[in-house]
């Protein structure tokens, strides 16, 4: 549809290894965020609290 995102944009989201552009609502910050390791430092925050072991 695209009435938010491109869905070629949104595509990525949806490919393997399924590790980037979670932003999906408004894809100008995916980008920024993925530079900034946003996800990823998330990701070890959210580990840590929970005891969950990373999934590769």
């Amino acid at each position: 549809m695209g009435l938010i995102l491109d869905p070629n944009h949104h595509s990525v989201h949806h490919t393997q290894p399924y590790n980037k552009y979670y932003c999906i609502t408004c894809g100008w910050l995916n980008p920024v965020l993925t530079k900034l390791k946003f996800f990823d430092g998330l990701e070890m925050v959210i580990r840590k609290i929970s005891g969950a072991k990373k999934i590769n």
